[in-house]
Parts: structure tokens; C-alpha cells; sequence
């Protein structure tokens, strides 16, 4: 018995869904024959009836790529995770280095843009601070709501096995059209880069300053040495009127007694020279607000270490919530960044050592310019990404930090920030709208080797390896399969004796602008 497979979106209500297939001694005949012939590629079902399959071979027809065919994409603005921050999909270049689902960083091979009329889908997850815009085919990974509800993550968690519970959930997890997904259905992020670049540190590098840098730091440049001019040898620090704490660590770190340089009323400067530390700061952090990110290395650092760099963090750009109308928020650890690409590493970074984070956005408008006059002035509408950490989380922070206290009230609310593994985050579909899209211009990328890219969530291309090709092209050159083409595994396609088949038959589909192929795979 053979079974013929497809997708949910390749046939059309009132076809036949798939359905057991029986092959006797003289092949495929009657109306079991009819199942592998397709409505609109019948011009092919004589090739397909006369072509011999010999022993061991099993038929497979296919429908191939072609110039007509629609694949996922995304539009202007979409958020690109890279090696250097967040890029909008539209500025990303050939060359770029862009997060994978394997948590690693990948060069970009190819991209491309096209106009775009049709279905759009709109998915606003739970903890990201913009929904996710796409084309209805866009696949993302995703897991089931029924796979991961209240009751199963209570049991698990209560097992000691929630973490091991999910990476089995996203490894056995499939791509799913976007314009399928269900609110309550959890998307995948990746939070945990595999084998990242490896930045050597100082020996006087310490994951707390670091963390405060992030938070209150900049960099200043060398210029009064001409060899060295325009190179930065100072890292800057401002802190408010209380930290205390975090000022007399970093006088303890750096060993020699700092000079304050007072900015404000409140404001204090403090000013470390340490050119190696400040370059190390610069490829690690960036040095400008607006976008400061975290590099891959610190993935890599030890847990406790990463949570010695939040706590440094969150002392210099956060505050604890003591008093609360609502008893659940009692406990939360917020902060507040300009910078997008920092506000979800922070996450990413949070979840690789499982804790929750909810990232969202506001804005600085003018009526509220009073408030944010750190921001910036004239920059009435400047986007700010607060972070938000539970109660039942937040005490993992503060027990490394300085300025904030842990607190003691109870920790038995439900996290309602995500889940995560350590290697994965879940994020909650909380809605998915559907609408029209008209002539718009769409985006999407070609990556080496892992053929995905992260946009906030993990998702992939419909079209795995870029093959369209014209209707023309198609005519011209679909014998080629014939000639030169096998059947492969995983893109592992170097050696012919690792192929599990032959290419039996080529054709054009003309109604569909599609090529077509009949597959002999191996029986075995």
C-alpha cells in the first residue's frame, strides 16, 4: 500500500482528500491510478501510465516549482534578527549574518521583492511588542495549543520536566500556513545561539559592570593621541541620584578612586579608562542607545554569569514594583530601552536561562515630554520597549543585584510572559487577523544551509530554495532533470550513491505554470 500526500492548501473542496493507494504485481491501474493524476496536470497522466517502474521503484508524481507559484514573504519593516541587531527585512544584504531556527547566525545567499496582492495575516503573540505581518502562505513553526495546555504544563512543571517537555514539542513541531494559525497556539523563538563567535574578554571584565555599561554607559574616543585618535578608551558611565550601590561596586572593580563629574541635579559621570575594555564593549554592546544590542558570545557565558550581567542591567535601567492595586504584580522587575534590538535580546537572553520577559511598546510623545527627557529632545515621537518580568521570576534577577532588592511577596502567580527551555521561547498567539492586501511590495531572504531566519518568531521560506523559474525557462530546460538530476536527502546531494531515487519523467504544466516530475523512489 502506498499513500498519496498533500499539503492542506494543493487541492480544492470537493477534491478527494489522500487516500491508500494499492500497487499489485502489474503497478498502479484503475481508479487507484486516478489518485496520483492531479485536475490540472492530466496532460501528464499518459507519461505517467507508460512509464516502467522496475522492481523495488515506487512512483511518485510531483509538483514542482514554477514561475506563477506563490510563496511566503514578508513586508516593509519586518524585524530581521542579525548579527548586528534587529535590520528591517528590506535593508538586510546579500552577505548579512541573520539568526537561524538552529540559534546560530547564517549568511544571506539571495534576496528579493516582488508586488503582492492577496490574503495578509496579522498574528499579535503574547510578550513581542509588534504583531507579525505576512503573506497568508508564510509558514512559521509552531506548536499546538493542544499540545502545551494549562493542565500538561502543570503536570510537567510539577514532574520537573517542563523544560525537557518543550524542546520535544518544538523539535516534533511543523511549519504552519500563517493564515492557519489559531489564537492560543504558541510560536517558536530561538534563544540560545549555537556555537557562537567567542569574544575574549579582559581579565578585568566583570558580567555585573558589563551589564551596568549596557544600561548607563557609553564609550568616549581617544584624541589627543594622533596613533590612537578616533579609537574609544573610556567607558562613560551616568547613574541617578540612587545608586549608590552600583557607584561603590564599580569603584571596588576598578580599584582606583573614580572622579564624579555631576551632569544635573541628580546626574553623576563617572569615567573608567580602559581602552581594551571599551573595544570589547563596542563589539559586544554597540555604544549608542538607540542601538545597543547583545552579541551571541554572551549566550555562551556561564548561566550564573549571564544572570550577574541582568542584574547589572536592571540596577542601572530598572525598578522593582512594591505597591500595586493587583497582588500579581507585586514583585515585577521592569526597565525601559529606546533600542528594539536590545529590548529582545534582553528577552532572548532572559529565556536562556528560563525566565519570562514581555516586551511592549509606547511612545514619547510631546504631552509626556516631562517624563522622558532622557530620551532625547524634539523626539516627541520616539518608540520606548519596556520589559516586564513576573514576580515568580524576577527574584532569580535580584538576587545578583545591588540597588534592587529580592522581594518576599508570594510567587505563585502563573508567568504569563511565555515559556521557555533554555534553547526555545513560546510566545501565545493572542490573535490573527486575516485581510486584503493590494499591490504591495513583498520581501523574503535566502539563507545557507538552515533555509530559515528569525523575524522576532522562527519562521522559514515557503520557497526552500529560491527554484522559481519562468514558464519559459521551464519548456527550455525541464528535461534536464532527466539527464542530470536524483533524488536526495536533507540537501545532501554531492554523491550519487547516497540518492534514494531516480527522476522517471519530465514535464510542463502549462495551465499551471508548473514543472511536473515522476519520482522512482527506493522501496526501502
Amino acid at each position: 500500500m502506498h499513500i498519496k500526500v498533500c499539503s492542506s492548501d494543493s487541492w480544492n473542496i470537493g477534491d478527494r482528500a489522500a487516500e491508500l493507494v494499492k500497487r499489485s504485481s502489474r503497478g498502479i491501474i484503475g481508479a487507484d491510478y486516478s489518485c496520483l493524476v492531479k485536475r490540472a496536470g492530466e496532460q501528464f497522466a499518459d507519461t505517467i501510465r507508460n512509464t516502467e517502474m522496475k522492481p523495488g521503484e515506487v512512483p511518485v508524481h510531483v509538483i514542482s516549482l514554477g514561475g506563477s507559484e506563490k510563496y511566503g514573504c514578508f513586508f516593509a519593516g519586518a524585524p530581521v534578527h542579525t548579527l548586528t541587531g534587529i535590520k528591517a527585512i528590506e535593508d538586510v544584504a546579500v552577505g548579512d549574518l541573520v539568526l537561524t531556527h538552529r540559534n546560530r547566525y547564517k549568511p544571506v545567499l539571495e534576496t528579493f521583492e516582488a508586488d503582492y496582492s492577496g490574503v495578509t495575516a496579522t498574528i499579535k503573540c503574547s510578550g513581542l511588542p509588534d504583531p507579525i505581518v505576512s503573506t497568508g502562505e508564510h509558514r512559521h513553526r509552531v506548536v499546538c495549543k493542544e499540545a502545551f495546555t494549562a493542565t500538561i504544563r502543570y503536570h510537567q512543571r510539577q514532574a520537573g520536566t517542563l523544560e525537557q517537555y518543550i524542546d520535544t514539542l518544538v523539535e516534533d513541531s511543523e511549519y504552519v500556513d500563517a493564515c492557519r494559525i489559531r489564537p492560543g497556539d504558541f510560536l517558536v523563538i530561538p534563544c540560545c545561539p549555537e556555537s557562537p563567535e567567542t569574544v575574549e574578554l579582559p581579565e578585568n571584565a566583570d558580567p555585573y559592570v558589563l551589564g551596568l555599561y549596557v544600561a548607563e554607559g557609553c564609550l568616549a574616543k581617544e584624541y589627543k593621541d594622533i596613533s590612537t585618535r578616533g579609537e574609544y578608551n573610556k567607558l562613560v558611565f551616568v547613574f541617578g541620584g540612587n545608586d549608590d550601590k552600583p557607584i561603590d561596586y564599580l569603584q571596588d572593580w576598578h580599584r582606583v578612586k573614580l572622579q564624579p563629574n555631576r551632569t544635573s541635579e541628580v546626574g553623576v559621570r563617572y569615567t573608567v579608562g580602559d581602552k581594551q575594555l571599551a573595544a570589547v564593549a563596542d563589539k559586544l554592546f554597540g555604544h549608542t542607545a538607540h542601538t545597543k544590542h547583545i552579541h551571541p558570545a554572551v549566550f555562551a557565558w556561564s548561566q550564573e554569569d549571564r544572570l550577574k550581567f541582568l542584574a547589572g542591567y536592571f540596577d542601572g535601567d530598572g525598578c522593582l514594583v512594591t505597591d500595586s492595586n493587583y497582588a500579581r504584580y507585586v514583585g515585577t522587575l521592569k526597565a525601559s530601552t529606546v533600542s528594539r534590538t536590545l529590548a529582545l535580546d534582553i528577552q532572548r537572553l532572559c529565556a536562556s536561562v528560563g525566565i519570562g520577559v514581555s516586551v511592549s511598546r509606547c511612545y514619547n510623545y510631546e504631552r509626556h515630554r516631562s517624563k522622558f527627557e532622557g530620551f532625547g529632545k524634539g523626539r516627541g515621537d520616539l518608540p520606548i520597549f519596556a520589559l516586564s518580568i513576573g514576580c515568580r521570576d524576577s527574584n532569580r534577577i535580584l538576587q545578583y543585584c545591588l540597588r534592587l532588592q529580592p522581594h518576599t511577596h508570594a510567587t505563585n502567580y502563573a508567568s504569563s510572559h511565555g515559556f521557555s527551555s533554555g534553547r526555545y521561547k513560546l510566545a501565545s498567539a493572542e490573535a490573527v487577523t486575516l485581510s486584503e492586501a493590494a499591490d504591495e511590495t513583498r520581501y523574503n531572504l535566502a539563507v545557507a544551509d538552515d533555509n530559515t531566519y528569525v523575524t522576532d518568531i522562527w519562521t522559514k521560506n515557503s520557497n526552500r530554495n529560491m527554484d522559481a523559474f519562468s514558464l519559459g525557462t521551464l519548456r527550455k530546460y525541464h528535461d534536464t532533470f532527466l539527464k542530470h538530476a536524483k533524488v536526495y536527502r536533507h540537501h545532501d546531494n554531492k554523491d550519487p550513491k547516497k540518492s534514494y531515487g531516480v527522476i522517471k519523467a519530465a514535464n510542463v504544466n502549462e495551465a499551471m505554470c508548473r514543472g511536473e516530475l515522476l519520482l522512482g523512489l527506493n522501496e526501502t
